[in-house]
């Protein structure tokens, strides 16, 4: 075989895609990459689908068409055409998507560069009602290769066998095939195809159209079938990883994956408010979650408070265990959130920094430490007291946030402005810390305190690329002075019997991703870190 040109096999199941089938198999035969060949797999249709495939059967010698006489879903037709391929490497495309005419040569080129065992994009273009097009980005660029990285990619990779390519003989020598089901059939195949990886890379080159909601698709059957299906997906997976000897070893990243998608999957059945496809759901929750996996259930019952960073929201949102009773103060630092104001009116195009800014004018966060009266973990970072205060005639106090700077304060005149950092400002600081930690020794057998030690990123990119921060020096000057106010805080805690549980930011996570949704700015990270984060937080209490 010429290694400098193997074959690609793209295996494509067809079930009722009579008016997508054309679009999808023009993006494949018009490829760049020209050693490919096309396994059609197709479904006993209702529709004129297998027509369709025997005409492009007959214009391109590559194809090679498989007629099912029923109909076996998804999971079955690949199971079919990776059987029966010959390529070196494999690529599954829907066929009601379609892909760029480059796609499979990048492809291509990263998984024979690389000898990863499998090359994905990090997202894909999501076709809505009406044409709509969306980018859909999931994690940052580059290798994912050790415990962790496999975790991560777990937990927040779309579970989308159809933007990857594979090593075929990798995929057979691991029995890596997919439950034969109608339905969810990606969830349960991610469990084994993830945690047995040696080698992930994740490139930033997106080339697939997905078509989401579309006419016939399997997905909107009703409630019921589908939930009964993730049933059986999940089971599968749970019973390679078992087979390959890693349940055990993987046993939490293996709840804290299936808890996210229950929780999707509920909120779907609530807002149907379909009653049984709810009970089929906490069916599984019981049986599988809890009773297999081992999950607690006890810390659900908690309520969580959060103050800070944007950032720390999000790797709050990453423990899914907080969905229910969740407040959050942000955009605050500790001097205005314990401090009483009178509240002043705000105005903003974006509601959620109306409320945000009004909190903070007002110290609503430290009234709400004053009222906990049940189990709640807090969760807190410093990474607010980078932005100035400014001093309000009655003794009131703003953080100089971003969500400040887009709004506007009707309020009294501003009488002075407390640089960051400043002796000003640490003094001042201090003294309302102090307060801070006085109102928590009163609650301390009551709340769990979770201090994220957020900073702001140095560098942005992806894995693999970065570069530095132009105002570096200033930046570390921020970090520096964000440490130390912690030690205080931490100080003042032990002094006071107050426990603390500490989470540090990990090195090999600690940059700004270049297409963060919210901008490249120092004081966002990227998804990896905040996954990793909030899995570490979620084994903490939840084990």
């Amino acid at each position: 075989m010429d290694r400098d040109n193997e074959k690609v096999s793209i295996i494509v199941p067809v079930y009722n895609v009579e008016k997508y089938i054309d679009q999808c198999m023009e993006s494949i035969c018009t490829q760049t990459y020209k050693r490919i060949e096309i396994v059609i797999v197709c479904d006993e249709s209702t529709d004129d689908s297998s027509v369709k495939c025997r005409s492009w059967a007959d214009k391109d010698q590559r194809i090679r068409l498989i007629l099912n006489h029923q109909r076996k879903g998804l999971g079955a037709a690949r199971n079919i055409g990776l059987r029966s391929a010959t390529g070196r490497y494999i690529v599954y495309v829907d066929s009601d998507d379609w892909i760029k005419k480059d796609y499979i040569e990048k492809l291509y080129c990263a998984i024979k560069k690389t000898q990863a065992n499998y090359v994905a994009s990090v997202g894909f273009y999501e076709i809505k009602e009406g044409n709509h097009t969306s980018e859909n980005v999931t994690l940052p660029a580059g290798e994912y290769s050790s415990d962790w990285d496999r975790m991560i990619v777990l937990l927040k990779e779309a579970p989308a066998v159809w933007k990857k390519i594979y090593d075929r003989e990798w995929l057979i020598s691991n029995g890596l095939f997919q439950p034969e089901l109608f339905h969810y059939e990606d969830w349960g195949f991610e469990i084994g195809l993830v945690l047995q990886t040696e080698k992930i890379l994740l490139i930033p080159e997106m080339g697939v159209f997905y078509r989401n909601e579309r006419e016939g698709c399997l997905s909107n059957d009703n409630l019921e079938v589908l939930f009964l299906d993730f049933r059986r997906s999940i089971e599968f997976g749970l019973h390679e990883a078992k087979q390959a000897g890693i349940l055990e070893k993987y046993r939490v990243v293996l709840q804290k994956y299936l808890l996210h998608d229950y929780c999707l999957r509920v909120i779907q059945a609530t807002n149907a408010r379909n009653e049984k496809a709810l009970q089929i759901l906490h069916q599984i929750k019981a049986d599988i979650l809890v009773e297999y996996l081992g999950y607690q259930e006890e810390h659900e019952l908690k309520k969580c408070i959060c103050f800070g960073s944007f950032s720390l929201r999000r790797i709050i949102q990453r423990t899914t265990i907080f969905e229910k009773n969740f407040e959050y103060y942000g955009f605050s630092g500790i001097i205005s959130a314990m401090t009483q104001g009178k509240a002043l009116e705000v105005e903003n195009e974006n509601s959620f920094r109306v409320i945000q800014v009004s909190q903070d004018i007002s110290g609503t966060f430290g009234n709400a430490v004053d009222s906990i009266q049940e189990a709640t973990i807090l969760c807190i970072d410093f990474l607010e007291e980078r932005n100035s205060i400014l001093e309000l005639a009655d003794n009131q106090y703003i953080t100089e946030s971003e969500a400040y700077e887009t709004s506007t304060i009707k309020a009294n005149y501003i009488k002075n402005i407390i640089q960051s950092g400043s002796d000003e400002f640490v003094s001042l600081w201090k003294k309302k810390c102090l307060i801070f930690c006085q109102k928590l020794s009163l609650k301390r057998d009551m709340v769990t305190i979770v201090l994220v030690k957020s900073r702001m990123a140095l560098q942005y990119g992806d894995r693999n690329n970065r570069k530095e921060f132009t105002n570096l020096y200033n930046l570390k000057q921020i970090n520096y002075m964000i440490s130390k106010l912690e030690d205080y805080f931490l100080d003042c805690c032990r002094k006071n019997g107050i426990s603390v549980k500490e989470f540090d930011f990990p090195i090999q996570y600690y940059f700004t991703e270049e297409k963060f949704e919210y901008g490249c700015r120092p004081q966002y990270m990227n998804e990896a870190l905040y996954t990793f984060l909030g899995f570490q937080i979620f084994s903490e209490i939840c084990t």
